[in-house]
């Protein structure tokens, strides 16, 4: 059953017709099941939920309650770094003491010579 080449070509052309036409077919099936995907997710009551407590939170942090809420943990931050300089500054003050304190003990202490007897 020999083919001519014109046969050949036709048959190569249809198969790629056909190969084309089956991607195309599995791309709009991937794509309709991630329309639906989207779409299921758009409608899940805990991403419903989510979405009801970012705008309630945002509302909150628009109100004046929350602005001195704010205001007070920024207060208490630099409070806080206020602090943490302070007990800094104290145990370098403390070190510094010691240090001098141990300096001055070394610089105190009597050497002793030891003499070594002649054989």
């Amino acid at each position: 059953m020999s083919q001519t080449p014109q046969e050949d070509v036709q048959r190569e052309l249809h198969r790629e017709m056909l190969r084309q036409l089956q991607l195309r077919q599995q791309s709009e099936t991937q794509q309709a099941q991630q329309l639906q995907q989207a779409q299921q997710f758009a409608q899940d009551p805990e991403r419903q939920h989510n979405k009801a407590l970012a705008m309630q939170f945002m509302q909150q942090m628009m109100s004046s309650d929350a602005q001195q809420s704010w205001d007070k943990y920024q207060a208490w931050i630099q409070e806080q770094a206020r602090l943490a300089r302070t007990a800094r500054l104290k145990r370098g003050a403390a070190a510094e003491k010691e240090e001098a304190v141990g300096s001055h003990h070394l610089s105190t202490r009597r050497f002793v010579s030891v003499k070594r007897k002649k054989i």
